[in-house]
């Protein structure tokens, strides 16, 4: 999670979500945490066309 916060202050968002994704693989339990979900739902408003996003961001109940 730290890791996706500095990718994403970074402005990297292609890092920040791969930083997501390895958490949902390795800890699928913290992927539902709330500031996981905020910093997708970041991400998905300022990259929507961002290739699987929008899918990580729904699995995990950042957007409906």
């Amino acid at each position: 999670m730290d890791v996706a916060r500095v990718w994403q202050g970074l402005d990297e968002p292609l890092k920040a979500f791969h930083a997501l994704r390895a958490l949902a693989s390795y800890a699928p339990e913290e992927a539902t945490r709330p500031k996981v979900r905020a910093v997708a739902s970041e991400l998905l408003v300022t990259n929507p066309e961002m290739p699987g996003l929008r899918r990580f961001a729904q699995r995990t109940g950042a957007v409906v």
